[in-house]
């Protein structure tokens, strides 16, 4: 009986449920794509980035404790202890072997079966959005996770966020590929993708989800993806934490009193201008090195291992360089000063620069993220410690510092400064570092130019291919055709035919409206032309040959509505009439006109017409 009760309860409870108003919300085709299909990118996204992380921790221990004898710095979030550390390099003369040996396996693979899987994984990531339909093979995702994992664990200065980026773009893209969903929502299937790879190994959902939709411009922001990339990075963000842990990566204590006095947030200002300067000496690094592996006479192959040769000789002066580097702003941040001294700081500076030209330049597979966060949180320490040592009684909080310079120098490099004061927040539990990370993220970004390190980058919506037709559609709605037509030369309809070509020949025109005392009767073309051509030009009048059923225009409608009507109809001009009730011709409009408007407005006016 009360199984009875039950059952008959549960039924009428299911019932209601199908009734409620949401129910017929989350069946829509829109909460398919935008809803499920983010939550099955976001799962699959973070298996594999457990995959990912955990082939890391094998392959480092094989090559870096076995091999070279090296046990690196780890963040407390992965189990490292800064109080207790001490750097043990049992064979650093290895460090060229151990780097320059995964450079060979990686380079054999990605060459062998994916040579686009090679570079900085965010970089590939974006020139797929915008030049190749957000189509990723998902082939170049397993080799990229492969030939990464290889080289981060030999030691080659490389971040992980990078190419679990751009194996989350890929398996994005792979999973709306096979569900047969369209260019757009592939575009925001791969945003998605990207962004939750990010954050789920960094460990920082919120911050991973905003590069989603920022990284793909320079000045532009992926709105329609934003929702997408939240719901797709908490959910892989969850699959790694269930595994390792919701600790964040780094444990950081931030003095906030320090940050909030006048001194202190100019000095902001002086490590703006330093990461600035740092974050240019990595791109030059960066394209320099890629030049040169360009001009090496050796097997495509080749280049990997060199580059991780020399990668790993700088190793040996400086182990910062070495695999991702996290570990050792984590001991910046619990100011073991026994070991970062500021010699060391300086010359790991340096040594990052060119250790990672010769690692992503030399087209090993990795991330430009982890890097540039070292470089930074080293360029914060270092200035804080110069500024504590000229300025009298500047009590500045190094962590904070190191902080704001690993965000204001990755700011610089990836033309990425929202997603990165995001980072800041995440990382320092709260928004003290707020204002500090806002002037000195300000300044990197704003004073190091318009060029990225991401090269498939582009500067705003209407410079992707993917968006061009779009946004120019959407631009000609707002202007008007009396923006863009131009003053009709007419002829009579009592003239002959001879004249009105002789009339089209002068002035090289391929059609003319024919008008009655300003009103227009008609037009002719050279297809009408063409037509009577068997006929006696010199008895033949116009009215007799002219195209009578016209389509017309007003001067108030759009450049879009003309241009549909030349896209349907094939034809090439529109007579322009006073209004809807009236014929008398004030303008002919025509295919030409379109591309005179168009070069006459800048790509600004576009924008601000857009609104894009």
């Amino acid at each position: 009986m009360i199984g009875k009760n039950f059952e008959n309860n549960l039924t009428i409870l299911l019932q209601n449920l199908n009734n409620l108003p949401f129910v017929d919300k989350v069946r829509t085709k829109e909460a398919r794509r935008y809803l499920y299909v983010p939550v099955l990118i976001g799962i699959v996204v973070g298996i594999f980035a457990v995959i990912f992380l955990l082939a890391l921790h094998y392959t480092s221990f094989v090559f870096l404790r076995l091999l070279v004898g090296y046990y690196p710095p780890a963040v407390t979030g992965e189990g490292g202890n800064p109080d207790l550390y001490h750097i043990i390099i049992a064979r650093p003369y290895l460090f060229p072997i151990s780097v320059g040996l995964g450079g060979l396996i990686s380079g054999l693979l990605i060459y062998k079966f994916a040579p686009e899987a090679s570079g900085a994984g965010t970089n590939a990531a974006i020139k797929a959005y915008h030049f190749e339909k957000a189509i990723i093979d998902i082939k170049t995702t397993f080799i990229k996770l492969i030939a990464s994992t290889i080289t981060i664990g030999a030691g080659g200065t490389s971040g992980r966020e990078g190419p679990m980026s751009l194996i989350g773009a890929g398996l994005g893209s792979f999973i709306a590929q096979k569900l047969n969903l369209s260019e757009r929502e592939r575009r925001i299937a791969l945003a998605a993708g990207l962004g939750a790879g990010l954050g789920a190994v960094f460990r920082a959902p919120l911050a991973g989800a905003i590069v989603g939709a920022e990284v793909f411009y320079k000045k532009d922001f992926e709105i329609q993806s934003m929702l997408s990339c939240f719901i797709a990075a908490i959910i892989a963000y969850t699959c790694v934490g269930l595994t390792f842990g919701f600790e964040p990566l780094f444990y950081i204590h931030v003095d906030a009193n320090k940050n909030f006095k006048i001194l202190a947030l100019l000095q902001y200002i002086i490590l703006g201008f330093a990461c600035m300067l740092v974050a240019k000496s990595i791109m030059k690094s960066f394209y320099y090195s890629k030049r040169l592996a360009n001009m090496l006479p050796v097997p495509k192959y080749m280049i990997q291992p060199i580059g991780g040769f020399v990668t790993g000789s700088i190793g040996i002066i400086s182990p910062v360089v070495i695999s991702s580097g996290y570990g050792w702003i984590q001991l910046i941040t619990e100011k073991r000063l026994d070991i970062i001294t500021p010699q060391f700081t300086i010359v790991g500076i340096i040594a990052m620069i060119f250790a990672l030209g010769f690692t992503l330049g030399f087209n090993s597979p990795g991330g430009v993220f982890g890097p540039s966060l070292v470089s930074g949180g080293l360029t914060g320490f270092a200035v804080s410690n110069l500024l504590s040592n000229i300025i009298p009684n500047n009590n500045l909080d190094t962590t904070s510092f190191t902080i704001v310079g690993m965000m204001s120098v990755y700011a610089a490099v990836s033309k990425a400064p929202l997603s990165t004061i995001v980072m800041v927040a995440e990382m320092s539990h709260g928004y003290d570092l707020l204002i500090p990370s806002m002037i000195s993220v300000f300044i990197a970004d704003f004073f190091s130019g318009h060029q990225s390190i991401y090269s498939a980058q582009v500067e705003r919506r209407i410079d992707s291919p993917a968006y061009q037709d779009e946004c120019i559609s959407h631009y000609l709605t707002y202007i008007k055709i009396k923006e863009a037509m131009q003053k009709p030369l007419t002829a009579s309809p009592d003239l002959k035919i001879s004249e009105i070509e002789e009339i089209m020949t002068k002035n090289i025109y391929t059609g003319i409206p024919i008008t009655d005392n300003g009103f227009l009767v008609g037009m002719i073309t050279k297809t009408d032309l063409w037509k009577a051509r068997n006929l006696d030009k010199n008895k033949v009048l116009a009215r007799d040959i002219m195209t009578k059923n016209l389509i017309t225009l007003t001067p108030d409608d759009s450049l879009y509505d003309f241009m549909k009507i030349i896209v349907s109809k094939g034809i090439g001009r529109v007579p322009i009439v006073k209004d809807k009730t009236s014929n008398e011709l004030v303008g002919i409009i025509t295919r030409s006109d379109i591309g005179r408007i168009m070069r006459e407005e800048t790509s600004e006016d576009i924008l601000s017409t857009t609104g894009v």
